[in-house]
């Protein structure tokens, strides 16, 4: 008779939950162009891990737990195709240490090694098992030094990845009030094209401004920028609590507004509602990032 697997500890989202990220891994970049929903994806996992306790690396939540946070369906289909993007998602990091012969190292690595989505028999629900890539551990796990705190509602309450990067790489130099950053690698840390937006005026338009009213109208900190050289090549950043910020009474994601607005349609019409797997998805808790400006972005 086989042995039973023992069943693991489902890890119901709160308010409340904290994780750590350290700058390194904040600073990360991405050989393919990464989703809103996989970053939240990631973000979700790391606030619910104990950073105290790396023996205990797996997290695990329900679909239907997921899909009621942000009142929006999700279906099975949808989950599973994020997943599998999710699973094969490198990115770029620096390790922690170098040799005493290395100069420089990079190390691409997965996010994921392993992602278990387990129907049960006891309730009919389907559970997705996350477990990090051995890589990622030593930035996620037993760190004491260079991180700072940022509650994931900021995360939740921004449209599109461009926003959610810069607010983490803002909140990582709060404590600092200011940073400067070269512009070819801010595009990388913002998941944007390097080819994209060759002339600082139509960069600073279509991207930085666009993120400066982002997190101005949606999350505790604000920014002011300014080119670096003519012509232009890094962008310096003073940050500043947001004082007019105040905390949701509820999770809410801006994609939300049209998604049940073409669900009451679908209502009226008599139509089913409108299924939503991709940037919907979310999350709350708190994730923490280092602070102290040390942590670096290389090129590719």
């Amino acid at each position: 008779m086989a042995k039973k697997k023992k069943r693991e500890n489902i890890q119901l989202v709160k308010k409340e939950d904290t994780a750590s990220l350290s700058n390194l891994l904040n600073e990360m970049f991405f050989d393919k162009i990464m989703t809103l929903q996989e970053l939240r994806f990631f973000l979700v996992y790391v606030a619910k891990i104990n950073p105290k306790k790396p023996e205990q690396t797996e997290v695990s939540f329900s679909l239907e737990e997921y899909s009621q946070i942000l009142g929006v369906e999700l279906n099975e289909s949808d989950i599973g195709k994020t997943v599998d993007r999710l699973l094969s998602r490198v990115v770029n990091v620096r390790p922690k240490v170098l040799a005493e012969d290395v100069a420089e190292e990079i190390i691409k690595t997965q996010l994921f090694k392993r992602c278990r989505m387990i129907r049960r028999k006891s309730d009919n629900k389907w559970y997705l098992t996350f477990d990090a890539s051995d890589d990622v551990k030593p930035h996620i796990f037993g760190l004491t030094e260079k991180f700072t705190s940022f509650e994931i509602w900021n995360i939740v309450n921004l449209g599109n990845i461009q926003d959610a990067r810069m607010y983490m790489l803002m909140r990582q130099y709060r404590t600092i009030g200011e940073r400067t950053i070269k512009i070819k690698d801010l595009k990388k840390m913002l998941n944007i094209d390097p080819a994209a937006y060759p002339e600082y005026k139509i960069f600073a338009r279509a991207v930085l401004k666009k993120c400066q009213k982002a997190l101005k109208q949606n999350t505790d900190i604000c920014f002011d920028f300014n080119a670096v050289g003519r012509p232009a090549h890094s962008v310096h950043f003073d940050i500043y609590e947001n004082e007019d910020y105040k905390l949701p009474t509820f999770l809410e994601s801006p994609e939300l507004e049209g998604q049940q607005a073409q669900k009451h349609d679908a209502q009226h019409r008599g139509h089913r509602p409108l299924q939503c797997g991709g940037d919907a998805a979310g999350l709350s808790g708190t994730v923490v990032v280092g602070n102290d400006g040390d942590g670096g972005i290389v090129d590719a």
